[in-house]
């Protein structure tokens, strides 16, 4: 039983590395130039279903409409590291 706890949270770890790897270049890409290409589109790929209802909810705040900026990524790494603070991590399971 510790052996399947074990690999599912070391799963669950890499993805949310992964997933927060690919919104950091999502947002990072278009600064340094790179509108488009295949790392670009898979980092769009892997974190969009993660964005879009965070966007969606923060569309719905007056703060939110009415500012020029995209706070969906800051908010989404946010949730991420809170998910990674209270997950219990792999070597607890060991």
């Amino acid at each position: 039983m510790n052996i399947v706890l074990y690999t599912l949270a070391s799963m669950v770890e890499v993805f949310l590395c992964l997933l927060s790897l690919a919104i950091v270049l999502r947002v990072l890409l278009p600064l340094l130039g790179f509108e488009e290409g295949v790392l670009l589109g898979l980092c769009i790929m892997l974190s969009e279903p993660v964005v879009a209802p965070v966007r969606a909810l923060l569309s719905k705040s007056e703060f939110f409409q009415s500012s020029p900026m995209d706070f969906s990524y800051t908010v989404t790494i946010l949730i991420i590291l809170v998910i990674n603070i209270f997950m219990p991590t792999a070597s607890t399971f060991i």
